[in-house]
């Protein structure tokens, strides 16, 4: 993989997680999927910390590192949306249209 392809799928995955994290409700932020999880505002959190971190890393620290780690948290982040029937933006998860639980 060239380090442009490499920016090229950042970016790519930076789009989709901005997107996810605009689905998350402000006044669902405590809420919790199970006692020994992560709040929904904690996760969201911690996704968006994952940003600023982005351009002090060698490429390829950003995809073993940074990439998976927000795609592996975007993805925890949906499920919990889902609990919650908040329709997620699919194509952040490769999907071709909005879906909840109902749906």
């Amino acid at each position: 993989m060239t380090v442009a392809a490499l920016f090229a799928e950042f970016e790519k995955e930076m789009a989709n997680t901005r997107k996810i994290l605009e689905c998350v409700p402000d006044d669902r932020f405590a809420w919790t999927p199970h006692e020994k999880s992560s709040s929904l505002g904690k996760l969201a959190n911690h996704l968006a910390a994952l940003i600023p971190a982005i351009g002090m890393t060698r490429a390829a620290v950003l995809r073993s590192r940074v990439i998976s780690h927000m795609i592996h948290h975007r993805g925890q982040l949906s499920v919990y949306l889902r609990l919650l029937d908040v329709p997620v933006p699919v194509e952040c998860m490769g999907l071709r249209r909005t879906r909840s639980r109902a749906g």
